[in-house]
């Protein structure tokens, strides 16, 4: 069985897994349904693939503690649901871009929070480790839109921020037009915008206020405690391998990691090329083959 942590990334509960899955692309296309297609592989095999709402009813993108419990809890409901007859089954966990986030923070809070459960190992690629650094990466570019969602997100789960204050006129109207809008929404509206265009005072991504959050929700430099496949691309146009080499560095030191350096152009190519490799890696683990670390 597979936790499978789509990018949802996304504001509006029709952006969830179980609703935009099911409805396919009749509400549109977004991170959801246009990125499950990548599960005919893990189905191929004979695997299980659990989609967990990790974001919640109340759609919090990048809330760390209410993500690890939402893709723990999907794990124990895929267990204890018979018909599926899930309940002995080897686990193994896998997340690209926003949904690596999910995938580490699950399994590092795993001994706290779901202990019954054992890993055999996760798969996590194209992780975001600087979320701050971000805004200002992506600002300009086609990307652009996802800088503005990292600030509307910011305003939803740490509304004691202020997020509004740091905004101007456009950029609070930006906050109310978005409440419920999906990832793909954000991209193509805000395509090369600058970011600057919707704050009261330029880089907003090194406000304090900011980095404090940014910092709450980083990425633990201290590896999962489970053997881990992570790979990145030199050709990600979206998030640079200079932050993710670093983690990698510090995580190596766990003696648990794989960490495969690619050189596919774009953030989505490095997901689409590598996803292959990555469940092959899960496939290693569940047949009981020990990992041998490699670090790049």
């Amino acid at each position: 069985m597979v936790s499978y942590q789509l990018a949802e990334d996304s504001l509006g509960t029709h952006c969830a897994p179980s609703v935009s899955i099911e409805q396919g692309v009749a509400d549109g296309l977004n991170n959801s349904n246009g990125e499950a297609v990548a599960s005919i592989a893990a189905l191929q095999r004979g695997w299980a693939v659990v989609f967990p709402d990790y974001q919640g009813p109340y759609e919090r993108f990048l809330d760390k503690k209410q993500a690890a419990h939402g893709v723990l809890d999907g794990l124990r409901a895929a267990r204890a649901f018979e018909p599926a007859e899930l309940s002995a089954s080897p686990i193994a966990m896998l997340g690209y871009s926003g949904g690596s986030l999910a995938t580490i923070w699950a399994a590092q809070q795993l001994s706290s929070y779901a202990p019954e459960l054992t890993l055999a190992g996760i798969a996590v690629g194209g992780v975001p480790v600087d979320v701050s650094a971000s805004v200002a990466e992506v600002s300009g570019t086609q990307n652009a839109g996802l800088g503005i969602l990292l600030l509307a997100a910011f305003n939803r789960f740490s509304p004691e921020v202020d997020i509004p204050a740091l905004l101007n006129e456009r950029g609070r109207r930006m906050l109310a037009e978005t409440t419920d809008s999906c990832g793909f929404d954000f991209v193509t509206k805000y395509m090369f915008a600058d970011v600057d265009d919707y704050t009261a005072a330029p880089n907003i991504g090194d406000n304090p206020r900011i980095r404090e959050i940014a910092a709450e929700i980083a990425v633990d430099t201290t590896a999962p405690p489970i053997p881990t496949y992570f790979w990145h691309s030199t050709g990600d146009d979206l998030l640079p391998i200079a932050y993710d080499d670093r983690l990698a560095e510090s995580w190596c030191a766990g003696g648990q990691l794989t960490y495969v350096r690619t050189n596919i152009p774009t953030h989505v190519g490095g997901a689409v090329a590598w996803m292959p490799a990555a469940l092959d890696d899960l496939g290693q683990r569940f047949d009981g083959t020990p990992l041998s670390p490699a670090c790049g």
